[in-house]
């Protein structure tokens, strides 16, 4: 046990360390086999990496003043946010109060509902409060993507912006150090009193790590120490001492923020109150229960009990005794990250234990191969075990944002590549399908699988929105995907808590700067993720340290295999990727120049070499996506694709452990760690448990999982089967490919676009040998070959032609953007008749065909179309 741990002292209910009644715990390591580590510092870790360097610069120059605007309700046709009106009207409150003094009358609470819209939605009343009852947390997420932000890229007048806002809402707190404009505005005299469903510690939470965030960015601290005069309040009203309130936060985040806030401040009191949040959840009698009871007697209702006992809200039982994810995604994703922050920084045994179990049961049974998690809508919720359908997923991208923060803190409690794997696949899949390519509009639900007109027609389907949205009332979404862009970095790297080991998650280009073995060291990270598998690693030790050498990062073309196919050598995917001037190249910022290099090699600064030694370890994650066929064969295979100078002279040696190389010795500046690992195309089945996926496969290279979308495939991609056998025979079939890829409404028809902008941007392709079925008619003619004419695509009276006329534009050639027609949309007089409802039995002939996959994060950039992530076999 930790020092820390030995000096926790918070008083807690009994619990059960041997996990769930009637079950064996899990063998775990001991406490010596431990290595908690924690994130660096956002100033030590910079990021020049071609992919997220532009994703942040997009978030940088196009998502933050977008959505400062949103928040000041100025964008045109996007749903009010009301956010910094409440805020506003919440400090002019405070201002009457203070003119007026004993004669200031409060409002008095009254429910006006979990959204309250102005009776004018032309004029809302300056003095009410609208939106969400969780409103206050647009500006909260904002405010920490501009800290991070700021952190490397200062920017005078949008930290003047930030300067002004944070004035505005420092105004609207108590003198108490209360800080929710919620019942600021509609009655303090029944605040904290329904926990449950009001969001006031969600709030709290966001405005901490608000705070924090850009308290670290900028130096300033009053928006800050408005969060610690909020969290001193919240700790004297919250606890187990007589007086204090037994509750806990309805929505959880406060108890990683918490984390957060000792961890800035050193106060000890705020981890004490996030293990008190974290440990009374779910404890009997439920306090809850005891709220809702309380409020039926004020309101004059009948008390009815919750059906499902509270796991809406992980409250069904204490966190010891759970072992499976249910309820609310989101809510989930931060109570567990919050979970796994108390675990690590108190050494609770039975808290690593309770991580564990629920991380377990997420990525072996509630997992989405895109990354996302929560099955279903009633609830915005996991769905039972193996419930992962693909039309009607919900996949809230905050949900994926939460699994990121849950891997993140759960590599801090150890070292383990699966929890990077999956935080890898969280990133450059759901979290960033959230977000258009030019930054401007957003996707709250991630299906894996649409089609526009059932979206349209079917009340189901409600929630899936084939394109983005420009903003949400309830818009959680769009500001937790900005946060997210601006602090990557902090999920790249941590450091061992004995300063020995720094430990390489994400492969990503730039440097990290940390203290290691006493010395100041630098690692500069060239790589070309996600599209190519290698780069390179450059130790600066002393005056080499920091001096600031980054990725750029590029892509070419290449073919690339499939992973994994039975019979198949495990390197055949990376042998037939590796076709000379294959996808990706790694370029170097700083040093020589990136043309000094032949094709496709690293290049790197090369001076000063000879600056310094120092000893310790450098660990680097072993990517599960190299493939292999399990784990351990694809741990062998990307340890032997990673080499240190160092390991030649005997300087430096080596040891895997838990899908990581360590590297331990005298370390010299200038020292390099070299890594080409395979980056095969793999065909994925699901487990056959999941129903909705039995008899497809998905295909994913690298960390990215790929989709068919109907601008390239044509229309019924239900239609569509990849070629399992040809793949399998030979995996080289697979095509890995660059292309340009134009986003925006360019010769498209429009209809439901989110408006996004005209976008270029170089990314990876797949071509996958298919069999297209027919829809059959009369003549045979299936309907992805109709056409409707680009001069008259305005709808129902188009020109519909058959592929098969001179000067048509078909599915899947190169360079076209044809605008395909579901049969449904096709005038009648003008489509052939089709086939009965039934019919007897007969074997359908199949048409080979190519079929195009793009990346899974870039569907929906084309207007409306179809889109699925798993094919037919």
């Amino acid at each position: 046990m930790s020092q820390s741990a030995q000096s926790f002292q918070s008083p807690r209910p009994s619990q059960s360390p041997a996990g769930i009644a009637g079950t064996s715990p899990s063998p775990q390591p001991t406490p010596a086999q431990i290595r908690h580590s924690h994130t660096l510092p956002l100033k030590d870790v910079t990021v020049n990496d071609a992919f997220w360097g532009e994703e942040q610069e997009r978030v940088r120059t196009a998502v933050i003043p977008y959505q400062w605007r949103a928040l000041n309700d100025q964008v045109p046709g996007a749903a009010p946010s009301y956010c910094m009106h409440n805020f506003k009207a919440a400090a002019a409150q405070n201002a009457r109060k203070e003119q007026q003094g004993k004669d200031f009358v409060p409002p008095t609470y009254t429910y006006r509902g979990f959204q309250a819209l102005p009776e004018d939605p032309a004029h809302p009343e300056a003095d009410k409060f609208y939106g969400f009852v969780f409103q206050d947390t647009d500006f909260s997420k904002w405010i920490e993507a501009v800290g991070y932000s700021l952190v490397h890229h200062p920017d005078p007048e949008l930290e003047r912006t930030a300067d002004a806002a944070i004035d505005i809402v420092c105004a609207a707190q108590l003198d108490n150090g209360y800080l929710d404009t919620y019942y600021i505005l509609n009655g303090m005299d029944r605040h904290f009193t329904y926990l449950k469903d009001h969001h006031e510690l969600y709030c709290f939470g966001h405005l901490v790590e608000g705070a924090v965030a850009y308290y670290q960015g900028t130096g300033k601290d009053k928006l800050l120490k408005a969060a610690e005069r909020f969290a001193d309040y919240v700790a004297s009203r919250f606890g187990r001492e007589p007086g204090q309130l037994r509750g806990y936060p309805g929505h959880e985040i406060a108890e990683m923020a918490l984390v957060r806030l000792y961890e800035t401040t050193g106060e000890r009191r705020y981890l004490d109150l996030a293990d008190y949040f974290v440990t009374e959840r779910g404890q009997r009698p439920s306090y809850f229960e005891q709220e809702d009871r309380a409020r039926a007697k004020v309101d004059g209702t009948e008390y009815r009990p919750e059906a499902d006992h509270y796991a809406y809200y992980q409250a069904h039982e204490p966190v010891v005794e759970q072992d499976e994810a249910v309820g609310h995604a989101v809510r989930a994703g931060y109570f567990y990250s919050g979970l796994a922050d108390v675990a690590r920084l108190t050494g609770d045994r039975s808290l690593i234990d309770a991580a564990h179990r629920l991380w377990r049961n997420i990525v072996d049974k509630k997992l989405y191969i895109t990354g996302g998690v929560g099955g279903t809508t009633d609830g915005e919720a996991f769905s039972y075990n193996y419930d992962l359908p693909n039309d009607s997923a919900y996949s809230e991208t905050c949900a994926a944002i939460a699994l990121a923060f849950f891997a993140r803190r759960m590599l801090e409690l150890e070292a383990k590549s699966e929890y990077a794997d999956v935080m890898e696949l969280a990133l450059y899949n759901t979290a960033l399908a959230g977000m258009a390519l030019d930054g401007k509009s957003f996707f709250y639900v991630n299906p894996l699988e649409v089609n526009p007109y059932a979206c349209h027609k079917d009340s189901r389907l409600a929630h899936v929105k084939p394109v983005r949205r420009k903003w949400f009332g309830c818009a959680c979404c769009p500001p937790n995907i900005a946060r997210l862009v601006e602090s990557v970095q902090e999920y790249a790297y941590t450091v061992a808590d004995d300063g020995a080991t720094l430990f390489t998650h994400l492969y990503m280009g730039g440097t990290a700067t940390v203290t290691l073995g006493g010395a100041p060291v630098t690692l500069e990270m060239a790589a070309g993720l996600p599209w190519r598998g290698d780069g390179r690693a450059t130790v600066r030790i002393g005056g080499g340290a920091g001096s600031g050498a980054g990725a750029t990062g590029g892509i070419g073309d290449a073919a690339g295999g499939v992973a994994g196919a039975p019979g198949a050598d495990a390197t055949d995917g990376k042998a037939a990727g590796e076709t000379a001037g294959g996808v990706g190249g790694v370029g170097v910022v700083g040093g020589a120049s990136e043309s000094d290099a032949p094709a496709g090699e690293v290049t790197g600064n090369a001076t000063g070499e000879a600056a310094g030694e120092a000893t310790f370890t450098l660990a680097f994650r072993l990517p599960g996506w190299v493939g292999g066929g399990d784990a351990a064969t694809a741990a062998g295979i990307a340890a032997g694709a990673l080499t240190a100078s160092g390991e030649t002279s005997g300087r430096v040696t080596r040891e895997v452990r838990d899908g990581y190389v360590y590297l331990s010795g005298v370390w010299h500046s200038g020292d390099t760690v070299e890594f080409d690992f395979p980056m095969p195309v793999r065909m994925i089945a699901a487990n056959p448990l999941v129903r909705e996926d039995a008899g497809k496969v998905a295909f994913t290279r690298g960390p990215v999982t790929f989709c068919a979308e109907e601008r390239d495939n044509g229309a019924n991609l239900h239609l569509l089967h990849a070629d399992v056998a040809a793949i399998l025979a030979d995996p080289s079939a697979v095509k890995a490919e660059e292309f340009d890829f134009h986003a925006g409404a360019d010769g498209l028809d429009d209809k439901g676009l989110g408006e996004v902008d005209s976008v270029s941007r170089r990314l990876v392709r797949l071509q996958v040998p298919a069999w297209r079925e027919p829809v059959p008619g009369d003549d045979g003619v299936k309907v992805g070959s109709f056409v409707i004419d680009e001069a008259n695509d305005s709808g129902a009276d188009a020109t519909v032609r058959d592929s098969s006329e001179a000067g048509s534009v078909t599915a899947g050639t190169a360079g076209a953007v044809p605008a395909f027609a579901d049969v449904a949309a096709v005038p009648a007089a003008d489509r052939t008749a089709v086939a009965p409802l039934y019919a007897d039995y007969k074997p359908v002939a199949r048409e080979r065909t190519t079929a195009t996959l793009i990346p899974y994060f870039a569907w929906a950039n084309r207007g409306e179309n179809e889109m699925t992530v798993w094919l037919r076999e």
